[in-house]
């Protein structure tokens, strides 16, 4: 049985008709066409074709006009979750949303890839952590040089063992990293509004109650929190003022939880020792932005949770949510769970 076929013809034909199934529509768009599917619903489809009716639909017009009778969607876009009058669930292919409050009457409809990607961005994190206290950009500088000076990398060659690591939000990415984080034994303070008291304090984890309250002399602030109203703009000038000039601010959030004004004022008169960014203002960024001449900025083009290396993972979500639905359990991966 050519399952692939079948399928294909299900989605060309199906018309919505079938009243006593569910109706799941599929977006097709890079890296999630039919043929990345196919793979997925090989094993599945003889279950899965007896009780719902499924369309893939690569056509912008085809898809807004099947979308209002879906009941399951996966889509890129996730103002797509608006246009659903029957909704069971609605995956997005990422992991964060901008403007949180916006969904938040979809709570226990919204499914996105949250967590899927955590780890991958803890490891980025740590790895810029590597970066920066193993001095690579200067082992990369004697290598393009041809220069062998022990000196130029020895000189401020340090250890993660002992530093302050300051990291602002505790979800599944900043769990992730203290994960990964304590094998070196660092000093750990996290800031977020929603951890307990039993929670706080814990082994190496001290807890402080808010950015006002930031310790003296950190050796790295790592953001990682999501855009929300009240998190817009929060690391502003007071913010940049209570880091030491030897911090280095990681950030792996939307760029807008930082105060662009007050980042460039921090960088260009060196009141942390640097940052590195991973979402920047604008995307791509433009080849004359001021931001590629600070010296003390490292960019990254938006690389610390590849979704090429969870794509698999956030289609099975999306398999598995369908059979939850089908047997009347609770949804995987809620946004606001």
């Amino acid at each position: 049985m050519n399952i692939k076929k079948i399928i294909t013809e299900l989605s060309i034909f199906s018309t919505w008709n079938k009243s006593n199934t569910l109706k799941v529509l599929i977006k097709e768009f890079e890296g999630f066409l039919i043929d990345d599917w196919f793979i997925l619903f090989e094993d599945q489809f003889n279950e899965l074709k007896k009780v719902i009716d499924i369309k893939f639909v690569n056509d912008r017009f085809e898809f807004y006009n099947h979308i209002k009778r879906a009941n399951i969607v996966f889509s890129n876009n996730i103002d797509d979750i608006f246009l659903v009058k029957d909704l069971i669930f609605f995956q997005y292919v990422l992991s964060g949303i901008d403007y949180e409050e916006k969904y938040i009457d979809f709570r226990d409809k919204l499914v996105t890839s949250k967590g899927l990607a955590s780890s991958l961005v803890a490891e980025f994190v740590i790895s810029c952590i590597f970066l920066l206290t193993k001095r690579w950009e200067k082992i990369l500088e004697i290598n393009y040089n041809r220069d062998w000076d022990q000196k130029k990398i020895l000189n401020g060659l340090t250890s993660i063992e002992g530093k302050k690591i300051c990291i602002f939000g505790y979800g599944s990415i900043g769990k992730e990293i203290v994960n990964k984080l304590n094998n070196f034994n660092p000093q750990i303070y996290i800031i977020d509004k929603n951890i307990t008291p039993s929670l706080a304090n814990i082994g190496n984890l001290n807890y402080i109650n808010s950015l006002e309250e930031i310790k003296e002399g950190l050796d790295f602030f790592i953001v990682a929190v999501p855009l929300t109203k009240n998190t817009r703009g929060i690391i502003n000038l007071d913010v940049f003022n209570k880091l030491s000039k030897n911090c280095h601010l990681i950030s792996i959030s939307r760029f807008e939880i930082i105060d662009e004004n007050s980042l460039l004022v921090a960088l260009k008169n060196e009141l942390i020792a640097g940052a590195i960014l991973d979402i920047l203002p604008e995307e791509p960024l433009s080849k004359n932005s001021l931001y590629w001449n600070l010296n003390n900025l490292i960019i990254t083009p938006h690389i610390a949770g590849n979704i090429n290396l969870i794509k698999k993972k956030i289609m099975q979500r999306f398999v598995s949510n369908i059979k939850n639905v089908l047997e009347h359990k609770n949804l995987e991966g809620l946004y606001f769970q």
